[in-house]
């Protein structure tokens, strides 16, 4: 792990990062915080101009998928590019890139049921914050919630995940219960790479994300499966990526670069 102040930028070490990943890459990308802005409402965040277009180029090339913490009905129309798959509720709702739906554990929801009342409690005892049930997560957000009550929202979110036997993540102002049950971004990561696979060969992995959750991808990349960037967060944290990038434009700028870097491999002589 590596102080995420630390990290070289990733525009810089483009080449390096296109050397480490070609011929056959497969792209994966946070949304909230990557594509989008954070936003105080988070239903009102929307990717950048210009990333739909870009996503939509590079999915003609390599395969792309979008992996995020939202639910997979919330996250499809936010990026809704022809060809490109989506990873809902850290990779418990999958679409692929022709539109099918698979969910890897149905019956993981089921644990979380008995918490929602738990979490109304916590809730109430913090205004502003609202409760999200995203079926395989449940998530309290607490952008608006003042800073003595949402440190103690956290603490007793964590303690009824501690009490329930689920997992608790702290991400940029929200917390979140998910399913006991082994499988997270990183996991997703795997599953797709393993159905992306030809010839007994999976492609390189690229995966762009700023928030906690997406750790779990970036260890599982630090084997040698691939790199991985982390869109600076503030406060720094300690980070399994292994460059950084300074917020969605610059996120823009590198798929831009990655669509032309692709288009030039391919026309350069074999």
């Amino acid at each position: 792990m590596t102080p995420s102040d630390t990290l070289p930028n990733a525009l810089a070490g483009l080449d390096a990062i296109v050397d480490d990943v070609l011929p056959r890459a497969a792209v994966f990308l946070d949304f909230d915080g990557t594509l989008s802005p954070i936003v105080e409402n988070p239903d009102r965040a929307a990717a950048l101009p210009g990333i739909a277009v870009l996503l939509e180029r590079l999915a003609r090339r390599l395969p792309v998928a979008v992996v995020s913490g939202r639910g997979l009905a919330d996250l499809a129309p936010r990026v809704a590019v022809e060809g490109v798959a989506h990873a809902g509720s850290h990779g418990f709702e999958i679409r692929t890139r022709d539109g099918r739906e698979v969910r890897p554990f149905p019956e993981a929801a089921a644990p979380l049921e008995g918490a929602i009342p738990d979490l109304r409690r916590v809730a109430a005892a913090a205004p502003g914050s609202r409760l999200e049930d995203k079926r395989f997560a449940l998530a309290l957000h607490l952008r608006g919630v003042p800073p003595a009550l949402e440190k103690a929202a956290a603490a007793r979110t964590r303690a009824i995940a501690e009490a329930r036997g689920l997992r608790f993540s702290h991400g940029r102002r929200v917390v979140e219960l998910r399913p006991p049950d082994a499988w997270d971004k990183g996991r997703a990561v795997e599953w797709f790479l393993d159905r992306w696979a030809s010839g007994g060969s999976r492609p390189r992995a690229l995966y762009i994300g700023d928030d906690v959750t997406d750790e779990d991808a970036f260890r599982a990349l630090s084997s040698g499966a691939g790199t991985g960037i982390v869109v600076r967060p503030r406060p720094p944290r300690d980070t399994a990526a292994r460059w950084a990038l300074e917020g969605p434009t610059e996120v823009r700028t590198l798929l831009l670069r990655l669509v032309d870097a692709v288009d030039g491999a391919r026309r350069s002589p074999a």
